[in-house]
């Protein structure tokens, strides 16, 4: 769960950015034409981004919740806790760690 909060942290950090960036747009106007445009879609993008790091985080707890709900007895079996919450580990660290672009 603590990789899923800190998704969701980065996603609220993102928004908190553009909020900033956006309260600053004055200073933007002073800008040549192609550097304004490339900082718009820049944040277009960190926006995109942001909105998908909280759409992951919603998502994943909303599916381990129902995965517990329905079959808590498969995931407290004593032989599968240290199993699971290692392979849960491993692949929240490649999906949203800092090499998630290598993990194809």
């Amino acid at each position: 769960m603590g990789k899923v909060a800190g998704k969701r942290r980065m996603g609220c950090k993102r928004k908190s950015w553009l909020r900033n960036i956006r309260g600053e747009s004055g200073a933007w106007a002073n800008l040549p034409a192609q550097e304004r445009e490339q900082n718009l879609a820049n944040l277009s993008h960190i926006g995109m981004l942001a909105r998908f790091d909280n759409i992951l985080g919603r998502d994943t707890i909303r599916t381990l919740v129902r995965l517990t709900a329905h079959a808590p007895y498969v995931f407290c079996h004593p032989t599968l806790v240290d199993r699971i919450a290692s392979m849960l580990n491993y692949f929240l660290l490649h999906l949203v760690g800092p090499n998630k672009k290598n993990f194809k």
